[in-house]
């Protein structure tokens, strides 16, 4: 069954650092700013479709989500939506597209074309749903002089005057920004107004796929149901503890509430039964103090939502860690951004040459970004792998009960069978990440491009605490030792032997 869905993405230069819109699936922009090439991993872009994919089913017509990114080629904000196509111009829904549709679509409504055509090889290779693309630019392997005469076309030359002789300059959509002048030779700098109209920013436009439902459960499936069979009971087991865990807090819960109830109400009783109350004015006192508890305590949880989560963040633990936050962004120049009454906020920025995001309150607390990873592991028994990575066992039972999701590329899968010690395996980083941080690890994850992690006992919201936290004196060693965790698991990547410090 074919669906749409809608995206939106920008990400930035690495050569001037201005903003640049993906309008497409394009693994080569040209920068209309500086006119440098932006490349992007096909890896990527095959992930944007694959979230909107995996999250389809979860959203209705016109709802999507919006998230960020951070891969070895750039920061990525991207929002999809699950919608049809619509007229980039009007807005106006277009008709149904058939597939293999190459050329331009007319709007019923304004009768403005709309750009569509067949995915591309390399897409449809690594995504073989993705049919047709809709409201797109294409990938072009134009050069940059190219792409300036394209930026340009509709705007005609520009005369302008030399400001040291007067002589007349003619400006054209090939002139460089800093041009010479025929009469004197003084170079000229060409106004912003002159050099906007011949090069327009571009902006971020919604462009649309069409693709069909293949889940990539079952593509694996179909690859070795055996790893499949393997995976469906990790998954059991893990959400079995899930349960009995979330089972387990609410009987505590229940068992304290009952207790203080009784506890206070032998206690009334006691004091009127001294004070020669007859039964029946005990029995009613008892019955209007037990309803006045449990509607207290109904009312108490309801708003302690809010109101715990303002005490939290001003005398608890996650205060300590917003006010580390906002310490630590100074230190190292970065934003401390987002902060509100219910929110400690989020810090974004370079660290060592690789990219970090700390958003202690969120699902993951810590992101750094890893260049294409072999590896796909985490602590979530839900989730989707990519078809060209395989389930393995590591022969380690506890690496194994901690990830239930653990898929390898397939060229490391005999290297893990035939090293099965920890210095030598494929999998010694993450050996080494969990000597360190096994009695605090709360939740982890690593995708081709991330890595993401939470410690507990922060890592859930609580009745004392309704907002995750980490503590202060964890923060940086968390960065710096998934920093090292990134940086070996790349070196796994290219065939090296990691270096990595002592576990001590």
């Amino acid at each position: 069954m074919d669906r749409y869905g809608c995206f939106k993405i920008m990400t930035n230069c690495g050569s001037c650092g201005l903003p640049v819109p993906v309008n497409g699936p394009m693994r080569r922009i040209t920068c209309t700013s500086c006119f440098n090439d932006v490349n992007i991993e096909s890896e990527t872009l095959t992930g944007f479709f694959e979230n909107l994919q995996e999250e389809y089913e979860n959203l209705n017509e016109g709802e999507g989500m919006e998230s960020t990114l951070m891969g070895g080629d750039g920061t990525f904000k991207y929002t999809y939506y699950r919608l049809a196509p619509h007229c980039s111009s009007c807005k106006g829904e277009l008709q149904e597209i058939p597939a293999d549709t190459d050329g331009t679509v007319s709007c019923v409504k304004c009768g403005a074309g709309n750009e569509t055509f067949p995915a591309p090889a390399w897409l449809k290779e690594a995504m073989p749903s993705v049919l047709q693309i809709i409201c797109a630019e294409r990938e072009e392997g134009t050069s940059r002089k190219a792409v300036a005469a394209v930026d340009n076309e509709g705007a005609g030359p520009v005369a302008m005057n030399c400001p040291q002789c007067g002589g007349s300059l003619i400006i054209t959509g090939s002139s460089t920004r800093i041009t010479k002048c025929g009469y004197c030779s003084i170079d000229v700098y060409v106004p912003d107004a002159i050099w906007l109209r011949l090069h327009p920013v571009k902006i971020a436009g919604e462009w649309y796929v069409r693709f069909e439902i293949v889940p990539l459960v079952d593509k694996a499936s179909v690859k070795n149901a055996n790893d499949e069979t393997k995976r469906k009971a990790a998954k059991k087991v893990s959400v079995s503890r899930s349960i009995e865990g979330n089972t387990r807090k609410i009987i505590i819960f229940s068992i304290k509430a009952v207790a203080v109830v009784v506890v206070l109400a032998l206690f009334t009783a006691g004091t009127m039964n001294l004070m020669q109350f007859t039964g029946e004015e005990i029995g009613n006192v008892m019955r209007w103090f037990a309803g006045f508890i449990v509607i207290s305590c109904f009312i108490t949880g309801t708003a302690w939502g809010a109101i715990g989560t303002e005490l939290a963040l001003k005398f608890m633990a996650p205060g300590r860690c917003r006010a580390h936050m906002t310490a630590l962004a100074e230190k190292y120049n970065w934003k401390h951004e987002g902060i509100s009454k219910y929110s400690m906020g989020y810090i974004s920025g370079k660290w060592k040459g690789r990219e970090f995001e700390l958003r202690p309150d969120d699902r993951y607390a810590l992101t750094v970004d890893i260049s294409r990873s072999l590896m796909s592991l985490s602590t979530d028994p839900d989730g989707y792998y990519d078809e060209k990575y395989e389930f393995f066992s590591s022969g380690n039972q506890l690496f194994d009960e901690i990830f239930p999701v653990r898929y390898v590329n397939f060229k490391l899968i005999t290297l893990i069978e035939e090293n099965s010690g920890k210095d030598s395996s494929p999998l010694a980083p993450v050996f080494w990440f969990l000597e360190r941080w096994k009695n605090k690890l709360a939740k982890m994850e690593i995708n081709w491009s991330s890595i993401c992690i939470h410690l507990a006992p922060g890592h859930e919201d609580t009745f004392i605490n309704p907002v995750r936290y980490l503590y202060p004196e964890d923060i940086e060693p968390l960065m710096l030792d998934t920093y090292i965790l990134a940086r070996a698991i790349e070196d796994v990547n290219k065939g090296q032997k990691p270096e990595l410090p002592d576990s001590a």
